[in-house]
């Protein structure tokens, strides 16, 4: 008996579960007869048995199960007791915690309660900062769906990962989702893609920064211009992993510059008009005029002479001047009518040959006068739709140039040729040609150019500008071919129908 409870000691003293050296005990108690020594051994069973419910109760603690029954009456259970208490306390302070209740002290935990204390401070931290952080996103918000501009991000290779409601209005679409995924260049026109391309790389590399102008286009089809401000996106380590666009439509602003830009156009033109219009006045109509009252005089004295001669001299030089202002003067009214909108085409149909046989018949005495060949070849003689007279008056000044710019010998020859929808007519002469810095100059009203024929005949100044307004008004186009040395050929076309 005394070897199976010194064993049941050794057992309780070590921690170990008794029940069953226990069950083995009781039945030989009772054959014990001595009382003193029967109180022992009760004494030490009693003990094992209250040793078996605090291991057991231990044991339930350490699975989590904060809740089990404690022990009655056992005077060894009190500390575990308190530990439950805590441990049940502890259950609830943490699932207040996790509510976001960070309000909790843990001072009863003893030195536990530091770390405990610090996970809190950190806690507190960490939402103090999620609140920050919450309360930024939703400034960077606001701020993004304010904005006046929409703002895109995309990767290196140019896909779409994010965009703003204004990008999605402003390219045509109604959802984000038809724009994320696809390339950027897909809503760019492809007259700009290679522009695109350059700049972004630049930017990437670090070479470029600043706004470029494309041309976008929009889910229907319809374009405008934007202006695109792009800079790179990089990670903690300066690595660049996207691409942020700021984009404003400009189109009104493009709009509006050409529109001032066209303005400054007429408003130079206006101002060319005008000092050509006053250059004319003051020295192109002065001298002829000067030129008639002083050979008038000469001519009256060398009557008074009887100098026949000189007479015959000066009553051509008479002619010649007024002639000239004559054909100022024609030139002249026309071209104010011209600025005032007061000259309008009147078309009609009728035949090349008409008009170009009536302009050498006029013009055939000033080429004799000078010794020059004035030919025509029409090869084309289809009915036109034009205004006869406006029409007469551009073959008449491209003719008269012609004369005026070819030598003594030369070939004059007015060409008529068909081509698609109307007829081209070409005015070619063998003479002194055209400088080539002049070509783009000669119908331009802003021009100064003057040059004196080879008989040291004079121009009015007018008469290409008119050419090319007539021509116009009458749905054509003029341009010149020119060598220098070797001749001109001024061509234009007129429609058929």
């Amino acid at each position: 008996m005394k070897k199976k409870l010194t064993e049941i000691i050794k057992q309780i003293s070590k921690g170990e579960s008794v029940d069953l050296s226990l069950h083995n005990l009781k039945s030989d108690l009772e054959k014990i007869a001595d009382r003193d020594e029967k109180d022992l051994y009760y004494s030490i069973i009693d003990l094992a048995h209250k040793n078996n419910e605090s291991r057991n109760f231990i044991t339930e603690l350490s699975k989590g199960n904060f809740e089990t029954q404690a022990p009655e009456n056992n005077p060894y259970i009190a500390l575990f007791k308190q530990l439950q208490t805590n441990l049940n306390h502890l259950m609830w302070q943490i699932q207040r915690i996790s509510e976001g209740d960070l309000h909790q002290d843990f001072s009863y935990l003893g030195d536990t309660s530091f770390y405990f204390n610090k996970l809190i401070f950190t806690l507190q931290e960490r939402k103090l900062v999620e609140r920050a952080l919450k309360e930024s996103e939703q400034k960077f918000k606001t701020i993004i769906e304010t904005s006046p501009d929409g703002i895109a991000i995309t990767d290196l290779d140019g896909k779409v990962e994010f965009v703003t409601a204004k990008i999605v209005s402003m390219w045509g679409y109604d959802y984000e989702d038809e724009i994320i995924g696809r390339n950027a260049l897909e809503f760019v026109d492809p007259s700009f893609h290679d522009k695109s391309v350059f700049f972004i790389s630049e930017v990437i590399k670090g070479n470029l920064t600043g706004a470029a102008e494309y041309l976008m286009v929009r889910k229907d089809g319809s374009k405008f211009y934007s202006e695109v401000n792009t800079n790179v996106l990089r990670d903690g380590n300066d690595t660049p992993v996207g691409v942020l666009y700021i984009e404003r439509d400009v189109t009104q602003r493009k709009e509006i510059e050409e529109l001032i830009s066209d303005q400054i156009d007429q408003l130079s033109q206006l101002n060319a008009t005008k000092d050509k219009f006053f250059r004319i006045i003051a020295h192109d109509l002065k001298n002829p005029f000067n030129s008639l009252l002083g050979l008038s005089k000469i001519l009256s004295d060398s009557v008074k002479n009887g100098n026949l001669d000189q007479i015959q001299q000066y009553a051509n030089s008479i002619t010649e001047a007024a002639t000239h202002t004559f054909k100022l003067l024609e030139n002249l009214l026309d071209w104010s009518r011209l600025r005032s909108n007061k000259l309008n085409t009147n078309p009609h149909r009728f035949r090349p040959s008409e008009a170009i046989n009536a302009i050498i018949s006029q013009a055939d005495q000033q080429a004799k006068a000078k010794g020059i060949q004035l030919l025509s070849k029409i090869e084309c003689d289809l009915e036109i739709w034009a205004d006869q007279d406006m029409l007469k008056t551009v073959l008449r000044n491209l003719v008269s140039n012609a004369l005026k710019f070819t030598g003594e010998g030369g070939t004059v020859q007015i060409t008529t040729q068909c081509i698609k929808h109307g007829i081209q007519f070409g005015i070619s002469d063998n003479g002194v040609g055209i400088r080539k810095e002049y070509l783009d100059k000669l119908f331009r009203i802003d021009s100064k150019l003057s040059e004196t024929g080879t008989a040291r005949e004079r121009g009015t100044g007018l008469g290409l500008i008119l050419c090319k307004e007539f021509v116009e008004k009458n749905n054509g186009k003029i341009w010149v071919e020119s060598e220098l040395g070797k001749g001109s050929e001024f061509k234009f076309t007129v429609p058929v129908k």
